[in-house]
């Protein structure tokens, strides 16, 4: 497994950069409550590394606890989000450089990438983060 504490990483079309112990934001951040809440700047310190977990030809996932998740596979793989309701506030760090991947939350919990919607697919070289925004998976 890679350490972020020994590259750099951005996900979400740079909307959140990991170098070394520090971890910017880039973007309004939205609260639990789905407020915007803007003026949010500076830097979040991580006092431990994050471990990347690469996936490698993984045709159906479970997402779990680890927040990040790197698509390694070339085939084309399903995912699934866990229950929104068992996992509020919870963010992952999706990037994909294989395979397109097609997302969709649980128990038919919608995802929200401009509209609410069953499944979303990432395709290859594309980075997101999805969080639990309590009424949808937001991508962003």
């Amino acid at each position: 497994m890679n350490s972020i504490s020994t590259q750099q990483l951005t996900l979400g079309s740079g909307l959140l950069t990991a170098t070394g112990n520090s971890l910017y934001l880039n973007q309004n951040i939205i609260s639990s409550n789905s407020t915007p809440q803007s003026g949010i700047t500076g830097t979040v310190t991580i006092n431990q590394s994050f471990n990347l977990l690469p996936i490698l030809n993984q045709g159906a996932l479970s997402l779990a606890s680890s927040p990040f998740y790197i698509n390694t596979g070339v085939i084309a793989s399903n995912w699934t989000l866990p229950s929104l309701s068992s996992t509020l506030g919870r963010l992952y760090f999706i990037k994909n450089r294989g395979g397109a991947i097609t997302l969709s939350g649980q128990f038919g919990d919608n995802l929200f990438p401009g509209s609410p919607a069953l499944t979303f697919t990432i395709g290859s070289g594309e980075s997101y983060i999805v969080g639990n925004g309590n009424l949808y998976w937001e991508i962003m």
